[in-house]
């Protein structure tokens, strides 16, 4: 505790007279080899937060699984309701929670999310109005989403391994939620209620993991100044402005040549060529001239943001500091990686909510609805070995995995429609591939923001992106409404086996 509080206090005497908008080396030629000084964790200490953000990420997800496993126990013939109890939340909270979270402290955030996720289990479980069960799944869902916007944001103070530990977790949610409620109202007989009401360990777990096993974060050092830099050592004028055009990402993402980003912040661009070495995230095309010019009183040595992270830190000055104009632009430098995490899930979600649930195997001894839940159960394993896979299989290249899943969602519609692949042995391969396609994405899109952000805009921007793969996920919903019956007709006119 003694620690963290000597951080903290650091970090506010360092950070608190500066706005932090535009801190970086210009001579560096890649946000990778950016300085920043991660202090070097023992092992015991490494492996602590490992664990913790695996257990956080497992414990954050979890519930969002179990109510989803749970919906015709909590709400007879309401399982489209409970859906869309579970998802509504996210799609109001990830967009907007960048614009007004970091009002809250982490220690306050983290609480809220575990009071909520408390409070779902014991309104499912307790209460017999219909309208008290679904605010208990509401509860669930503002949990898990303000959970994890709020994790991927504190990550940015973390080391990337952190990254993947909190995705590994979050993979494994989806097995132990439906792997829960099955074991204890199934293998154990156990009741319903009962049930649920064992379930109030994982918000236990969470808000233990974050206030007690947690340890503290990495403090980013000030960059070094730049030889051309004024006497004080500081750059007047500072590249890596938050909305920097970003390479590769094409005309519709580029910004204006010049205007305003906020109040007493003017945005400079002159456009050059793309480079090779270009980043994705929010780092200026070789050739392009892009700098953040100070405003007045800004830009000394002491007013650098030095963000540091630990669990009753605040957000980094730079986050805080932000105007909301200032975030939607800085929104622009997202829009290549959002837009894969998009597709991805969109993809991957539509084969889960609309096609597969239309697919049958009579030949191969599955009953109805059989393949489904066995295809769940191999999707969820396929997530949870690719979003545990970042440190060891880590894939900087992004846009392969959309185009792969876009062609599965292909391969899935074609097979519902036709039956040409006649072995579900064939179709459960596939599904693990989905799987993997979209657990990859997931962590290896946060890992390349975590790496690429300038540090003082890392932790806005992992926060975020994640409004994604929530778009993704809530058109997806609406897609599969009209396509899973279309496709069940399909198959009727055309003397197939329907599901």
């Amino acid at each position: 505790m003694a620690d963290r509080e000597a951080v903290v206090d650091g970090y506010a005497r360092r950070g608190a007279s500066g706005d932090g908008m535009g801190v970086t080396d210009e001579s560096t030629d890649s946000l990778l080899a950016m300085p920043e000084a991660e202090p070097a964790d023992s092992s015991g200490e490494t492996w602590r937060n490992w664990a913790a953000w695996w257990v956080m990420g497992l414990t954050n997800n979890v519930g969002y699984v179990v109510f989803l496993t749970a919906a015709e126990a909590i709400i007879a013939g309401g399982a489209g309701i409970v859906l869309a109890a579970d998802i509504l939340p996210v799609i109001v909270i990830k967009p907007t929670a960048p614009f007004w979270a970091h009002y809250m402290p982490y220690s306050v955030r983290y609480a809220l999310c575990g009071a909520f996720s408390a409070a779902s289990f014991l309104l499912a479980a307790l209460c017999e109005p219909v309208e008290l069960k679904l605010l208990g799944v509401v509860c669930a869902a503002i949990s898990s989403g303000w959970g994890e916007v709020t994790s991927l944001a504190m990550l940015a103070f973390y080391k990337e391994s952190a990254v993947t530990a909190w995705s590994s977790g979050t993979g494994f949610a989806g097995v132990a939620g439906a792997g829960f409620y099955v074991m204890f109202t199934s293998a154990f007989g156990i009741s319903d209620r009962t049930t649920l009401l064992i379930g109030l360990i994982f918000p236990l777990m969470y808000v233990l993991c974050y206030f007690v096993a947690l340890g503290p974060g990495t403090v980013f050092a000030e960059p070094e100044p730049s030889p051309s830099s004024a006497s004080d050592g500081v750059p007047d004028e500072l590249p890596y402005a938050a909305g920097a055009p970003v390479a590769g990402a094409g005309k519709l993402h580029q910004h204006a040549s010049s205007g305003s980003v906020g109040p007493g912040l003017e945005l400079e661009h002159t456009e050059g060529s793309d480079g090779p070495g270009a980043s994705m995230v929010g780092r200026p095309r070789q050739g392009d001239t892009t700098r953040l010019v100070n405003p007045p009183g800004h830009g000394t040595k002491k007013g650098l943001p030095e963000p540091a992270g630990t669990r009753g830190m605040e957000s980094c000055d730079a986050t805080k500091t932000m105007t909301t104009a200032q975030r939607l632009t800085a929104l622009r430098s997202l829009l290549p990686v959002m837009t894969w995490l998009f597709v991805v899930y969109f993809a991957e979600y539509t084969i889960n909510s609309g096609v597969a649930g239309t697919l049958s195997f009579p030949n191969d001894g599955l009953p109805k609805h059989d393949f489904y839940k066995r295809a769940q159960l191999v999707y969820q394993a396929g997530v949870f070995i690719s979003r545990s896979s970042g440190q060891l299989l880590p894939i900087n290249t992004l846009w392969p995995m959309p185009l792969g899943q876009t062609i599965m969602l292909v391969v899935f519609i074609v097979q519902s429609c036709t039956q040409f692949i006649g072995s579900s042995w064939i179709m459960f391969a596939l599904v693990l591939f989905e799987g993997l396609l979209g657990g990859a994405v997931y962590v290896n899109a946060f890992r390349k923001i975590r790496a690429e952000s300038p540090p003082h805009l890392r932790e806005f921007y992992l926060g975020a992106a994640s409004v994604a793969d929530t778009a993704g996920i809530s058109v997806a919903s609406g897609v599969s409404v009209w396509l899973e019956p279309f496709l069940d007709g399909v198959r009727k006119s055309s003397g197939l086996p329907v599901a």
